[in-house]
């Protein structure tokens, strides 16, 4: 037994196709004017032909993609690198002068408590290059 037809509900209209087996078991098709297909089970083509042209399969979408190995060995470090910064141990100085204690060195610390001394935290930059050794920054 079936029955079918069109439902309006406010502004929404849509087509229905009603199916009841003889056993009690009903399935409701519905078709909305937006183009919207409600079906309550798995849509099965009987000839896939058309449905396979238009959509990737599994092998032909992963073949596109490059492997862990072929992008290492593609894009590796050409050069050298700062792959680390960090400040090295910390030298302090008391004086009133313009000389320079520390080459590479940015100051951390400054202090200026009255006296005929300014009281400066130095520490020298450090950077790693590829994960290797730290180097003491330095300028010429």
């Amino acid at each position: 037994m079936f029955s079918m037809g069109a439902l309006i509900s406010g502004t929404v209209l849509s087509w229905h196709l009603h199916i009841r087996g003889s056993a009690g078991q009903e399935y409701n098709h519905k078709w909305d004017t937006s183009g919207n297909y409600a079906y309550p089970g798995q849509v099965t083509p009987a000839n896939y032909a058309n449905f396979d042209a238009r959509y990737y399969t599994k092998t032909l979408s992963d073949s596109r993609y490059y492997t862990k190995a072929q992008s290492d060995a593609g894009y590796q470090a050409k050069g050298n690198y700062v792959t680390g910064v960090r400040f090295g141990a910390s030298a302090e100085y008391q004086e009133r002068g313009n000389s320079e204690r520390m080459t590479g060195g940015a100051m951390t610390s400054f202090a200026d408590r009255g006296s005929s001394n300014y009281w400066i935290r130095l520490r020298p930059l450090q950077y790693q290059i590829n994960g290797g050794s730290w180097v003491t920054a330095a300028y010429s």
